[in-house]
């Protein structure tokens, strides 16, 4: 008996984006590598992650599961990096 395999789209590019964010936030927060505005900037990548992990699987034999938590957890990050740059950029250095 053969086992379908599955593919859950969306997983891939949810870590991938969580390094890159994170990654950022560290050269951001460390050394003022990037302008917190430029992170910002970089949500539509989260798009085009999913769209070509879409086309991907879509190529491949292997059962198509959408991961509509991985998407969601990965639209909530971005989510919240805006709402913590704002923050830094708005509250953080008025008082500053």
């Amino acid at each position: 008996m053969e086992t379908a395999s599955m593919h859950r789209v969306g997983t891939i590019t949810a870590g991938i984006t969580l390094i890159v964010f994170g990654v950022a936030f560290i050269l951001n927060v460390f050394w003022n590598f990037f302008d917190i505005t430029t992170i910002i900037r970089l949500w539509p990548i989260i798009l085009i992650g999913v769209g070509v992990e879409i086309l991907v699987s879509s190529f491949e034999k292997n059962k198509v599961v959408y991961d509509k938590a991985a998407i969601l957890i990965m639209f909530l990050m971005v989510g919240f990096a805006m709402f913590m740059a704002c923050w830094d950029k708005c509250v953080i250095r008025e008082l500053m």
